[in-house]
């Protein structure tokens, strides 16, 4: 596994546990200002208003598990793709719900720090 593949797992880490833990403070250092959060039922989100739904209670993250992660790395060094799967228990709007989704993260190097710059989710179907 490259350098990069650890530094971008451990970012998304320190992002799930920042969202379980409602850190905004921490996801503020780790979104993109230009942040495009697309939810599991179509929902886009910018950055602003992610953090102000987390910060007013809307969304609420429980647990949060990935599997299959990959990482891949594009051209010139300062993007790379995180694909996997990703089950959670959140509660959205005082609606609890299990997520069981593939994710594309899209992961960018700005000023020597890598950020979320993108996250798209399609939930599984059930079997």
């Amino acid at each position: 596994m490259s350098d990069i593949s650890q530094i971008i797992l451990g970012q998304e880490e320190l992002r799930c546990a920042a969202m379980r833990n409602a850190d905004l403070a921490a996801l503020e250092n780790i979104l993109d200002p230009d942040l495009y959060f697309c939810h599991a039922n179509g929902a886009i989100d910018d950055k602003s208003i992610y953090l102000g739904k987390m910060a007013q209670g809307n969304i609420i993250y429980r647990s949060i598990k990935w599997s299959e992660q990959k990482v891949a790395l594009l051209p010139g060094d300062t993007t790379a793709l995180l694909t996997g799967r990703m089950t959670s228990e959140v509660s959205v709007s005082g609606v609890e719900k299990l997520l069981d989704n593939r994710v594309v993260g899209v992961w960018i190097n700005v000023g020597g720090q890598w950020r979320l710059r993108g996250f798209q989710t399609t939930p599984l179907p059930k079997v």
